[in-house]
């Protein structure tokens, strides 16, 4: 995440009667976060790649044949996988402002108004390079853009393999737990604790045997969040599987 704060010492205008000025830190900042949504970051199919290599000669015609040949329909592609918030993120680093903070009182000019912007970073850039990215859409140097401290945050997750024992043993419990399930790698779009085990293994794969709806979607950290009981029931299937088929390994 950054914090984009913009500071300006205009209170005292408003304090003598004099009449706001044109340009107030609230109008500034306001420009800046607009800038920013409006342009959005660069896309990228590189880390949707692979998914759409394993999805594809399963798809229906014409979407086989757009997905097959991105090297000419690959603007097509992008549209589409940008259309939906979950997909956006495997092609973009994706924007949300979540915090502004700024005036107190009705009638005086805030000192200090500033934002929180959340950064979901696509795999294969950078902190610095998102940096630069917004410095250059937003091109106003009244706006201070400083990295947002907090211990959660760090760069993408480096890639785990694919053609690798562990992920066949992933690959073939999902087959055994969910027959009709197509298995392919996906890009992990939220931030999880399991970044943390890349310090005992090269390869970390997330994965939740959970059948979801686009209804269970916009309940994720939101009001009425649960999981059925036929979900329950399938994540210990799963993982009491995932196991016996490790032992076999």
């Amino acid at each position: 995440t950054q914090e984009c704060p913009y500071a300006c010492m205009w209170r005292e205008w408003l304090r003598t009667g004099m009449p706001p000025i044109p340009n107030t830190p609230v109008g500034v900042l306001a420009k800046a976060l607009t800038r920013l949504e409006e342009a959005q970051l660069p896309v990228n199919l590189d880390a949707a790649a692979v998914l759409l290599d394993h999805i594809g000669p399963e798809m229906k015609w014409p979407t086989k044949l757009l997905v097959a040949n991105r090297w000419l329909f690959s603007p097509i592609v992008k549209q589409v996988l940008l259309g939906s918030p979950q997909t956006a993120a495997t092609v973009r680093t994706t924007i949300a402002p979540t915090i502004i903070a700024g005036g107190e009182k009705e009638n005086v000019l805030p000192d200090t108004v500033s934002a929180v912007i959340n950064f979901r970073i696509l795999p294969g850039s950078s902190p610095q390079e998102v940096e630069e990215q917004v410095r250059a859409i937003i091109s106003d140097d009244r706006v201070k853009i400083t990295p947002y401290e907090v211990k959660s945050a760090s760069s993408p997750s480096p890639y785990s393999g694919i053609d690798t024992r562990e992920f066949a043993l992933v690959a073939s419990t999902v087959r055994q737990i969910f027959p009709d399930a197509l298995v392919a790698p996906f890009v992990m779009v939220a931030m999880t604790d399991s970044r943390h085990f890349y310090v005992v293994s090269d390869n970390v794969y997330r994965f939740q045997p959970i059948r979801t709806s686009s209804k269970d979607l916009g309940r994720i950290h939101g009001v009425n969040e649960r999981v059925s009981k036929e979900n329950y029931r399938n994540s210990l299937h799963f993982f009491v599987q995932l196991l016996m088929n490790a032992d076999d390994v």
